[in-house]
Order: structure tokens, then C-alpha cells, then sequence
């Protein structure tokens, strides 16, 4: 008799999945690494989801400052993580303690722990690169300086640098915010979460305007495997080659191709713009430096310093930032949105006190209403093995003050910038829309922006967009800057003419005078004969 149980079709047994992994791992770090400069370092640290927080007294006195934020799996499965340095920084052993706030699988686990690395630049790679440039910059030697901060993927650093273009920092912070908290659950949110949203949830409820397309374009070229951005990343490309892979995304133009590449790694190409010229004319007395030949001249200043030629420049720039401000680690979360070169510069000629956690936050310009920078509201964070302390809700943007003046302790890139507008984003209106947005132009004047990066070199969208998506903030900025323009073509020539008939003007009027006199006699005289003849 045969055995039943050949006659049966034995299915294979069930996948079991991998034992959850611990919640909470270290990583070793080169010797000299201190987590708040690599963190503070360029401005994405400002921007949502990143929330940087300083040892305060909420804090035990025992941890030092930390960066939370949620990283995003490739199953779009959100982790909220904690990253802190244990031990003194620098020193010379030391490690970084991370702790996310559920059990990761294996996979997972590995997902995070290559992007909190990313993060940091913490590959080997990197660190050669910090050691090449260190042998040939003293100054950022001894002060640590050579990892710049960057997002945990390669599709966080582009939207973010997209969304530095054509619009004040700190709308740029309320956009960054409004993607995590609406589409991301709190985090970046992936390429599929932006087109699960569609185009007209990101431009009404995260007020995108036109750039909602643009992005919803790029995330679906990522989906279908067009756009290989993580393609960027492999080694063997160029510089050169990468900037070109760079240009035809949608969404990109010169500066956001050459702030990529920097955030790739790659730090022969200086992204330029007005704080730029500013830069070069101050510091390097090249006065004949323009917005047209800003990147011939910004290339051989720092040509010596090949290939980590943009590592130079941001050295000088940020620390002319912190000499006028103080630790960008320190300033207040509440002061991001207010933060540009500009103000920095004007706060330290007026003698202002930058606002630090637990110090006197700084006055607005007198150009804009009063600004009360009250306490960070606080956000429950969840929950970890160690109770973390609450979170400061204002990280980016809870005023949406668009640019306002006030010389904080950080600066931040990109690279995010309006100098004078007003606190609160403008009402979502109707309006007359121009036909395309704001232009990248030669003359364009300077905005500087919190990155030291302003608008005049950000405007670099490579397409035009439809008028009927423009967001108002964007219309009327482009409006008021043309209006600015036209007044003072036509203030110009009105001005020399009236100045070169002030005499003759003054002479007609005095003849005019003479005339109604005259006039007012002869009535008097045609009175008095009436009078006579009767």
C-alpha cells in the first residue's frame, strides 16, 4: 500500500520573518568627530524633519545634545530615531548612540543604520576625504570642520534643494515642514508618498504652487525607474558627469545641479549666487566680481584647494556667520525662519545679542511688525526605552515669518533669505499670476538666504511652469520685484529732467505770479470805470 502522504503536494514551510533586532545601537566614530559640527554644519539641519536640541535643563545632565528626527524605510515604515554623542567631543575614542522607538527587523536595521551614516558622512570614503582636506586647510583642521550635514537619501537632499529656489528660507521651511507633517507621517516623505498625495493636496495643503507638479513629475520619473538617483552615488562617476545626469531632472537648473553634487560629495563645483559676489568682494577684494562671472572668480580663489574647492568656500563663509552670530549648534529653534546673512550682519553691526538657548532673542527690523519670539511649544515624542523629552514643535517655521530680520546663531545653507518681509506668509488669494516664474537673472538683486545662498542664484528651474499653479507668495514676489524694477526705470527718467528745469520751473512760476497780479489790477480798473460812467 503506498503511503498517502506521496500522494500529497507538501507546501514549503511559511517564511518566518527575522527576529526583531535590538532598538537602540552605537557606532563608532573617528577620532575628533564632535556630533554637533558635523550636524551644524549646513542648513538642511534646520529644515523638517531634523530637530536638533542642545543640552538644556529638561535634559539630564549626563547626555549631551542630540538630533531626532524620523528616517523612512524603502517599505515607507517610519522610525523615529535619536541620534547623541556619548562621551566628551571631540575626543579620542569615541561613539554615537542611536535608539529608534520600536524593534527593527534585519533588513530594516540596515536600511537605517546606512542612512543615519549618510547622514553624518561617516563611510570611509568620507573620512579620507575629511583627512585629504584637512592636510590642506589648517584653519579647518584644528576646528574639526569638513563634514557637511546632508539628508539620510539622495531624494531628501534633492527636493530640499529644489525648494530652495524662487522663494524666501523660510518658506522653505514651511514647505519642508508642511511635506513632512502632511504626506510623510512625520517624515521625508518617499517618492510614493508624494504622488499618493497628488498635486493638488501638495499645492493647497503644503502650498507648493508650481513646484507641486515639478515634484510629482520627478517622483513618478523615480518610480518607474527613469530618474536613477540613487544611481548618483556610485563612485566611479565624475563630477562632470554627475552635474549632466543632474540637469535634465525635472525641477533642475545650475544651481541645484552643482548644490547637489556637493551633497554627493563632490566639492570641485562652488554653487554661486549674490552672497557669493558679496563674499569675494568683501573678503577677497575682487571688486570686479558680478553675478556674471561670480563662478570664473569664486573657481580660482579657491582652485588650490582642488578638488575640495567648496569646502573652502563654506569654511570661510560660515565662519564669517558665527563671528558675527556665535555657534550656529546653540541658536534657538524659534530664530530659524529669521535667519540670512544679511540680518546677521546688520544684528552684529547693531550690537544685538544673537539668541541662544537661555538667551535674550534679538528684535526684528524696524521695516517689519513686532515679532514675539515666545518659548518652543513642545511635542510629545514616542515613546523610547529612555523617556525622550519633549520635542520643540517650532523647529523650522511655527511663526511662517518669511525672511524676517534677526541675527540668530546659525546660519543655515542652502545655501534656505528674504531681507524684510513681513512675519506671516502671505493669504492664499487670488490674484493676477504672471505667466512664468520668478527668472534667474544677472541683475537680480541679493536675497540672502540662511545657507549664505540667496535667491538670485537659486532662481534656476530649467522649465517654465503654468501661471494657474502658482502659489501667492510666489506671484506676488514676482510681481512686487517687477513693479520695483519698472518704478525705478521710469523714477530714473523722470528724475534728470526735472532736476535740469528746476531754475526754469522757478522762474515760471514767478512769471506766473506777475501775470495774475496783473490780471487781478486790470479787473480792478474795468470796476472802477464802471463806477465812474454810472
Amino acid at each position: 500500500m503506498l503511503n498517502s502522504a506521496a500522494h500529497l503536494s507538501i507546501a514549503p514551510p511559511p517564511q518566518v520573518p527575522s527576529a526583531p533586532e535590538s532598538s537602540r545601537w552605537t557606532i563608532l566614530v573617528p577620532s575628533g568627530f564632535d556630533l554637533a559640527q558635523a550636524v551644524c554644519s549646513y542648513g538642511f539641519f534646520t529644515q523638517a524633519p531634523n530637530s536638533w536640541e542642545m543640552q538644556c535643563d529638561q535634559m539630564v545632565a549626563s547626555r549631551g545634545p542630540r538630533l531626532r528626527r524620523s528616517l523612512l524605510t524603502s517599505a515607507d515604515d517610519v522610525f523615529h530615531t535619536v541620534i547623541q554623542q556619548s562621551g566628551e567631543a571631540p575626543c579620542a575614542e569615541s561613539c554615537l548612540s542611536v535608539e529608534i522607538h520600536k524593534s527593527a527587523h534585519r533588513q530594516e536595521m540596515q536600511q537605517l543604520k546606512a542612512q543615519v551614516h549618510r547622514m553624518l558622512r561617516l563611510s570611509p570614503a568620507e573620512q579620507a576625504q575629511v583627512h585629504s582636506f584637512h592636510q590642506m586647510h589648517a584653519a579647518a583642521r584644528e576646528e574639526g570642520f569638513g563634514r557637511l550635514f546632508r539628508s539620510p537619501t539622495v531624494w531628501e537632499d534633492l527636493i530640499k534643494s529644489i525648494l530652495l529656489c524662487n522663494c524666501g528660507w523660510s518658506r522653505t521651511l514651511t514647505m519642508n515642514k508642511a511635506l513632512c507633517s502632511k504626506t510623510g507621517n512625520g517624515a521625508f516623505p518617499s517618492p510614493t508618498m508624494l504622488i499618493q498625495a497628488g498635486t493638488a493636496r501638495l499645492q493647497s495643503e503644503c502650498r507648493l504652487g508650481y513646484r507641486a507638479k515639478t515634484l510629482i513629475q520627478l517622483a513618478e520619473q523615480v518610480v518607474t525607474g527613469e530618474a536613477d538617483i540613487d544611481g548618483l552615488e556610485a563612485p566611479a562617476l565624475s563630477s562632470e558627469e554627475l552635474y549632466q545626469r543632474l540637469l535634465p531632472l525635472p525641477g533642475v537648473g545650475p544651481f541645484t545641479a552643482a548644490n547637489m553634487l556637493q551633497l554627493l560629495g563632490h566639492y570641485s563645483r562652488i554653487p554661486c549666487d549674490s552672497e557669493t559676489v558679496r563674499h569675494l568682494h568683501k573678503v577677497h577684494n575682487l571688486q570686479s566680481c558680478t553675478l556674471a562671472n561670480v563662478q570664473h572668480h569664486a573657481q580660482q580663489v579657491y582652485a588650490k584647494y582642488a578638488p575640495y574647492q567648496f569646502l573652502a568656500y563654506w569654511h570661510e563663509l560660515w565662519r564669517e556667520y558665527e563671528s558675527l552670530v556665535g555657534s550656529f549648534a546653540q541658536v534657538d529653534p524659534e530664530c530659524y525662519p529669521l535667519l540670512t546673512g544679511h540680518n546677521m550682519r546688520r544684528a552684529a553691526k547693531e550690537g544685538a545679542k544673537p539668541p541662544l538657548l537661555g538667551g535674550r532673542n534679538l528684535a526684528p527690523p524696524a521695516s517689519s511688525s513686532p515679532v514675539q519670539l515666545q518659548q518652543p511649544q513642545l511635542q510629545a515624542q514616542p515613546q523610547l526605552q529612555e523617556q525622550p523629552q519633549p520635542q520643540t514643535e517650532a523647529r523650522r517655521h511655527s511663526s511662517e515669518a518669511d525672511g524676517m530680520d534677526n541675527a540668530a546663531s546659525t546660519v543655515m545653507l542652502n545655501s534656505a533669505i528674504r531681507s524684510g518681509s513681513s512675519q506671516n506668509e502671505v493669504a492664499d488669494t487670488h490674484i493676477s499670476q504672471p505667466a512664468t516664474p520668478p527668472a534667474c537673472s544677472a541683475a537680480q538683486p541679493s536675497h540672502e538666504t540662511a545657507c549664505g545662498l540667496d535667491d538670485a542664484g537659486r532662481q534656476k528651474l530649467s522649465k517654465p511652469h503654468s501661471q494657474e499653479t502658482w502659489a501667492p507668495e510666489d506671484r506676488l514676489m514676482h510681481v512686487s520685484s517687477a513693479l520695483q524694477s519698472e518704478g525705478s526705470v521710469l523714477n530714473n527718467k523722470v528724475r534728470q529732467p526735472l532736476q535740469g528745469s528746476t531754475a526754469k520751473g522757478s522762474s515760471l512760476r514767478k512769471r506766473h505770479a506777475a501775470g495774475s497780479d496783473l490780471q487781478e489790477s486790470v479787473r480792478r480798473s474795468q470796476r472802477v470805470k464802471m463806477r465812474i460812467s454810472s
